[in-house]
């Protein structure tokens, strides 16, 4: 799922689109036969256009708390803010819940906004704990690379995020191999990709 998800957004990025508010209930699964089946982008309206490849901010305005990248509400942000969100979506399917939930951004402007940094870190910390031991490595750095971002507090977390056609790639790499889940991560693997 996470691949077709990535495939969908691709799209959507090299006609220089960004979705802006991917999140499960926005994802959509057209049946076609008993054995295809494909990922359909739902809440596509608020869609954000970026000729530029990049949008200044609009604090509030689109998205939902939870799932917005960091950046999308400090300065600018690009397509990889569609990235973020489904690596997210992705620690909620190999998790069970989601990852972390707010219900404002601790990364808007502002000391209310701010003294909510300190907890968000705990919990992206732990995600990425639970993240860096998936049984599945090659789907594990893949994740990890979707969920960086410029505040972390790790170096290699602040690194660039890679774009969807990176990720897909890295997933593809890491199937052709094998990965190396087995047993209760296979299925939520399957979940997941």
């Amino acid at each position: 799922m996470t691949l077709s998800l990535l495939e969908a957004l691709n799209f959507l990025h090299l006609n220089k689109w960004i979705h802006g508010d991917i999140k499960p209930m926005n994802i959509g699964v057209r049946k076609w036969d008993s054995d295809q089946a494909s990922i359909v982008l739902l809440d596509t309206e608020d869609a954000i256009q970026a000729p530029r490849g990049f949008v200044s901010v609009t604090p509030g305005t689109t998205g939902t708390v939870g799932w917005l990248s960091p950046e999308r509400e400090m300065g600018q942000f690009t397509a990889t803010t569609d990235v973020w969100a489904v690596g997210v979506a992705a620690i909620w399917m190999l998790l069970g819940r989601h990852p972390w939930q707010h219900r404002d951004n601790p990364w808007r402007d502002g000391e209310r906004y701010e003294i909510k940094r300190p907890f968000f870190h705990v919990q992206y910390d732990a995600a990425r704990e639970n993240i860096v031991n998936c049984e599945d490595k090659s789907l594990g750095i893949a994740i990890l690379q979707m969920i960086r971002h410029p505040y972390a507090r790790m170096e290699d977390q602040r690194k660039a995020r890679p774009t969807c056609r990176e990720v897909i790639q890295m997933l593809r790499a890491g199937s052709a191999t094998g990965g190396s889940g087995v047993s209760g991560q296979k299925r939520a693997r399957e979940h997941a990709t």
